[in-house]
């Protein structure tokens, strides 16, 4: 029956209730039937990044709280701390300003040359491993002359 009337849910789940007892059903939602495994559901998240959403959060919250500490130390002032937050972000907005004008650039001139230093390294690895190679065996070859 309840395959029937909700087809986006899956069919087989096995989960654990709240004294850590494996059970197998279907995921509780509102019109299911509740059990106390479906907190194991994992979250769907809708942006693309919630890690680096998170960190740049904490990294935000961090550094507002060191500069209040450091305006409540007196060891900086307000003005100074406006300075160097507009210097900050002109330089953000200039940087991302020209990543927008050079992007074209970059894409047609950047992939290319990343692919040809990639064969380039594979083939500078190759030729250093021939080169040892070549080094071991000569060495052999010369130790074997000398006796």
């Amino acid at each position: 029956m309840w395959r029937i009337c909700n087809k986006r849910a899956a069919a087989d789940v096995t989960d654990f209730d709240s004294t850590g007892t494996r059970i197998r059903g279907e995921p509780a939602t509102e019109t299911g039937p509740f059990h106390f495994g479906a907190a194991n559901v994992p979250i769907e998240y809708s942006e693309k990044w919630p890690v680096t959403n998170q960190c740049l959060a904490a990294v935000s919250g961090l550094g507002i709280m060191i500069v209040g500490m450091l305006m409540i130390a007196r060891i900086i002032t307000l003005e100074q701390v406006m300075n160097v937050v507009g210097r900050f972000l002109l330089l953000v907005v200039s940087a991302l300003l020209a990543l927008c004008i050079l992007r074209s650039l970059l894409i047609a001139v950047v992939i290319p040359w990343l692919s040809f230093m990639k064969t380039l390294l594979v083939w500078l690895a190759i030729i250093t491993i021939v080169i040892i190679v070549v080094m071991v065996v000569a060495r052999i070859i010369v130790s074997r002359f000398e006796t």
